[in-house]
């Protein structure tokens, strides 16, 4: 009984340490999942550039907090998620169902974000914080520049 506890938990932490394949109902998730996350925005961003569309301030939104919500997944899910992606059936499935729904042009999920919830909890802060931290900015390169006209 002992032993056969002791040989189940090993299978366990072999299993994590050999990235088991996740439970999922498609072909190569992984490679569908990293090809809606990276490749579907690109993808939009090519095209309104090559069609020489004009940038909305809603694109502008909804590029910049696709970006970042994509640099903070990159750096969660080896972290934290990891486990979701193993043990949670479907994990991938519904990730990229939140990808596409973010980066969609019918839905423009990251830009709602921004506007519904993230820009109004910004906006205490940015209103805060925002003229000192100009000023700084402006003090420093107003030196660079004196600086520079010194040195030359």
């Amino acid at each position: 009984s002992r032993f056969c506890s002791e040989v189940n938990s090993l299978a366990v932490v072999l299993a994590c340490q050999s990235g088991v394949m996740p439970i999922s109902i498609l072909t190569a998730p992984h490679s569908i999942c990293a090809i809606i996350q990276y490749g579907y925005p690109a993808v939009q961003y090519i095209r309104k550039v090559k069609e020489r569309e004009e940038m909305s301030t809603i694109d502008y939104v909804q590029f910049t907090v696709y970006a970042v919500i994509c640099s903070i997944w990159l750096y969660l899910e080896p972290a934290i998620l990891w486990v979701l992606v193993e043990y949670c059936p479907l994990y991938l499935e519904m990730k990229i169902l939140f990808f596409l729904w973010l980066a969609s042009n019918e839905h423009k999920g990251a830009a709602w974000l921004w506007y519904k919830h993230i820009q109004p909890a910004h906006k205490s802060l940015d209103d805060k914080y925002y003229e000192p931290l100009m000023a700084m900015v402006m003090k420093a390169i107003q030196e660079l520049l004196e600086k520079k006209e010194k040195d030359t």
